[in-house]
């Protein structure tokens, strides 16, 4: 789940997986791992690469849920619409 996210902000931030192992201290094949959710990063980690994207940590998590996911749907209804613009502001 927040695999996804991690590699949304990536490729939006315009950086390989090769730079942003770099930048986070870990191999490229570690971050391709998280990408894909065969590992999970640890927490430290996780702060790592949210500081290296410059976005909260929280923005990672939302990037991968998906509707099915949340038991309250009216939630989800209600917060993607809010959460999505954020982002879109923020990635332009």
């Amino acid at each position: 789940m927040i695999g996804k996210g991690i590699r949304i902000i990536r490729n939006k931030k315009g950086l390989t997986l090769k730079q942003f192992a770099k930048l986070v201290d870990r191999s490229p094949n570690t971050i391709s791992r998280i990408e894909n959710s065969s590992i999970n990063p640890s927490v430290p980690l996780l702060s790592k690469i949210a500081e290296v994207l410059e976005i909260h940590v929280v923005i990672l998590f939302w990037l991968g849920v998906e509707e099915g996911e949340i038991r309250d749907k009216d939630l989800y209804h209600i917060l993607r619409p809010t959460i999505s613009r954020s982002l879109h502001q923020l990635l332009k």
